[in-house]
């Protein structure tokens, strides 16, 4: 539970003090642009949870290939919202399409990364399933505590389809689950 925690107040710290940028809903008006910097800073933050995206699959992948597989199946949905975030805050700052696709490029690569470091650097040098799965399991808390679940809970009784949205997002993992466990040989 300790780095859980330590996951969680790790990217507390670095999205309140190191990078704070604005969130969903936050804009006053639409003709708003951020700052280059804002913008910047923003895909920082999100190449720091993106790396920790990738410890994840290693990590959840030496437990078992199954759960890799349902962590994998879970973070590769996760990426098509970051690109669009990430493409969303390029533009913002008036960037063009070129910047766009190499931010979206290093969140993707930040990924991979994740994988590789853990998978072949993190074993050698000790760094365990023990450790790891839970430090990114607390970043993911976070950004599930923070971001998600209070932008559900602002718009939910004014858009039911909001709230149906997060059943929709478990009913989909149990299914998945369901598969992978149930119909995939052991």
């Amino acid at each position: 539970m300790l780095l859980l925690l330590t996951g969680y107040l790790l990217t507390q710290f670095f999205e309140h003090t190191i990078a704070p940028h604005f969130h969903l809903g936050e804009e006053v008006h639409s003709n708003d642009v951020i700052s280059t910097s804002s913008a910047y800073t923003g895909v920082g933050g999100l190449l720091i949870h993106t790396f920790f995206d990738g410890v994840s699959i290693a990590a959840a992948s030496q437990i078992d290939v199954k759960v890799g597989f349902l962590v994998f199946i879970a973070v590769s949905l996760h990426k098509f919202p970051e690109g669009f975030t990430i493409g969303s805050m390029i533009v913002a700052a008036g960037k063009g399409l070129r910047e766009v696709l190499i931010a979206t490029s290093a969140i993707g690569a930040t990924t991979l990364l994740g994988v590789v470091l853990f998978y072949f650097v993190g074993n050698n040098l000790g760094f365990s399933v023990a450790y790891a799965l839970p430090l990114a399991s607390g970043v993911t808390l976070y950004v599930a505590a923070s971001d998600l679940i209070p932008e559900v809970n602002h718009h939910g009784g004014h858009r039911p389809l909001v709230s149906i949205a997060v059943f929709a997002g478990v009913a989909l993992f149990f299914a998945i689950h369901y598969a992978v466990h149930e119909l995939v040989p052991h």
